[in-house]
């Protein structure tokens, strides 16, 4: 009579089941998906705005400790205090609209500083000089009779489109009457073609006709107001020293500064004032728009603010 041999332990069934426990731990790890833990990157990356939003209420307040400017050299001082503050606004405000989590406080803090420095600036440009400061609207000069909006319409500034509108409503309304105002876009497409190398009539309907137009306004841009500028100092040249360019964007896509620097001295050779409106967008790099308006405004007695 033939012995009957043992079962064997890791038969056929035992390997079976060590493959389904297995497979199901596989199965496991692919349905659950483990991410790193980003909220200490996240902590730190606000404690680091936190820390630049401290350093520059800490300049606001130097400003605000000193005594008033008596000679020419404390207002140069003054006035180059107030421009660093403004760049690393620029920069703190920029980084932190791309953070993908800010918190409310924080966003307030950068609103509130951002008022503090427009207004230092606003006392700086009008301190020692009282029929300029009768001229001066919130820093900016409004003793021009024409206007002229030279406006990027990229897609990042129709993200903040609502912004740029209150900021134009507000510069025409400082203005009760022009001889005349224009609209174009940064590669010098008009707003009303119908008005192209003429004025607008400054009257309250067609004030509400172009902002209403201006709304839902859709023109091609390459965020570089050089031909928007050479179209304003060309086709409007015989009206240069009763004129005031306001350039509003929020990037700038050449790649020569000094080339359109000088092409505007060329055409304007001062007589213009030529002003910027800087606004903050998440999706551009304004310090490229900055650098090249700051220059621009220096040479045509324009203001630069920032928004």
């Amino acid at each position: 009579m033939m012995r009957r041999e043992a079962p064997d332990a890791f038969g056929t069934a035992f390997l079976d089941i060590i493959s389904c426990g297995f497979g199901a731990i596989v199965l496991l790890i692919l349905i659950f998906k483990f991410e790193p833990d980003v909220s200490g990157l996240a902590s730190v990356k606000n404690d680091d705005a936190n820390a630049k939003i401290k350093q520059l209420y800490g300049l606001v307040d130097e400003l605000k400790a000193e005594p008033a400017i008596d000679s020419e050299q404390s207002a140069k001082a003054k006035a180059a205090m107030l421009k660093t503050a403004q760049v690393k606004l620029e920069r703190a405000m920029a980084e932190t609209a791309k953070l993908q989590q800010t918190s409310s406080e924080l966003k307030k803090q950068l609103g509130a500083l951002q008022k503090q420095i427009k207004k230092q600036q606003i006392a700086g440009t009008s301190e020692g000089d009282q029929s300029r400061q009768d001229d001066e609207v919130g820093g900016i000069p409004v003793d021009r009779d024409y206007v002229i909006f030279i406006v990027d319409t990229s897609g990042s500034m129709k993200e903040i489109w609502h912004k740029v509108m209150r900021e134009i409503d507000n510069i025409l309304t400082v203005h009760p009457q022009l001889k005349g105002f224009q609209v174009i876009n940064d590669n010098g497409n008009y707003l009303v073609s119908g008005y192209a190398g003429k004025w607008m009539k400054d009257t309250p309907s067609m004030r509400k006709r172009a902002m209403k137009l201006f709304s839902s306004w859709a023109s091609i841009s390459n965020s570089s107001p050089v031909e928007g500028i050479e179209t304003a100092l060309t086709r409007y040249s015989k009206y240069t020293k009763d004129l005031s360019i306001y350039v509003i964007g929020d990037d700038f896509t050449g790649t020569n500064f000094d080339q359109v620097i000088l092409r505007t001295r060329q055409l304007n050779k001062g007589r213009a004032r030529i002003h910027a409106l800087n606004f903050i967008s998440p999706n551009a790099s304004t310090d490229r728009f900055s650098t090249l308006m700051r220059e621009i405004c220096r040479e045509n007695q324009g203001t630069f603010l920032t928004f």
